[in-house]
């Protein structure tokens, strides 16, 4: 099963100060919990499984927190020293820009991540993702989309199973 998120994202005031940042965060964090929950209710752990997409939260956050909770791997994490430190969203803030990684492929344990990575697209403030390795499980290429957030598996989704997925897919 591949499920396709876009949590909520925050909203910040324009020109407030940091409480109204802390606020919006707290916010955003109570909606994520739900949302998170939803999703955590409609798959099962126990099958073959990716969730995909927009999180707009980093690592230690919640959403992401959560699905790590119940087995699932973060796959660029699984494959790349200090993942927190490659982002797939940006905004040209100042006297800094915020540079975070907020876009996730989770997999369940049934697979392994032999290789991802994160491609700067253009006239986007988030890039896409690509993970790969052998086993096709049938998608056919990149993904073009009008949320640049959600992460683009190359290739078609390709890991390597763990273990025989045919049961899953055909029954006993």
């Amino acid at each position: 099963r591949i499920v396709n998120v876009h949590l909520t994202p925050f909203q910040i005031k324009r020109g407030g100060g940091i409480r109204d940042a802390m606020t919006a965060l707290s916010t955003t964090e109570n909606i994520h919990a739900v949302e998170i929950e939803a999703i955590v209710a409609a798959i099962d752990c126990q099958s073959p499984t990716v969730v995909v997409g927009d999180f707009n939260s980093i690592s230690t956050f919640l959403a992401p927190k959560r699905l790590v909770g119940l087995g699932f791997v973060d796959a660029y994490a699984s494959v790349h020293e200090n993942a927190d430190t490659h982002p797939t969203w940006n905004w040209p803030t100042r006297p800094l820009p915020l540079a975070l990684r907020i876009d996730y492929i989770f997999h369940t344990p049934h697979f392994v991540t032999t290789e991802s990575e994160i491609v700067r697209r253009e006239g986007s403030d988030q890039m896409g993702r690509t993970i790969g390795g052998s086993g096709d499980l049938g998608a056919s290429g990149p993904e073009e989309t009008d949320n640049l957030a959600v992460p683009v598996i190359a290739g078609g989704m390709q890991f390597e199973p763990r273990t025989n997925l045919a049961p899953y897919f055909f029954g006993a």
